[in-house]
């Protein structure tokens, strides 16, 4: 019920969980949790690795993973379910890395 008032709203927060699904964040001014789904990660197609506990960018090498800081907004507060919804604006810590689809590749020596 906190929350219902705060719909569009901007926090800091940081990531707790990383599921196949998206990304649970904490508040970081309130003990507030809400999820971050991966259809809402919309500049690349991530990949879960549940080994590393993260999401990889296919494209851009974008890496969210647990203790990342994000700027999030509220999108979506579900009192009967407990759920609430979060749309991420801007990371603050998540690293990039090689994409994907170059990892592994050789590169060819000039002759």
């Amino acid at each position: 019920r906190f929350m219902q008032d705060k719909i569009g709203n901007v926090y800091s927060a940081s990531i707790n969980s990383v599921q196949k699904f998206g990304l649970f964040v904490q508040l970081d001014d309130f003990p507030v949790e809400g999820l971050i789904h991966i259809s809402k990660l919309e500049e690349d197609y991530y990949h879960f690795d549940g080994e590393l506990n993260q999401l990889s960018g296919e494209r851009t090498g974008q890496v969210f993973s647990i203790g990342n800081s994000l700027k999030i907004s509220v999108e979506n507060v579900n009192i009967a379910r407990r759920e609430i919804d979060f749309t991420l604006l801007a990371d603050k810590t998540t690293k990039k890395t090689a994409p994907l689809r170059q990892r592994g590749r050789k590169r060819k020596a000039w002759r």
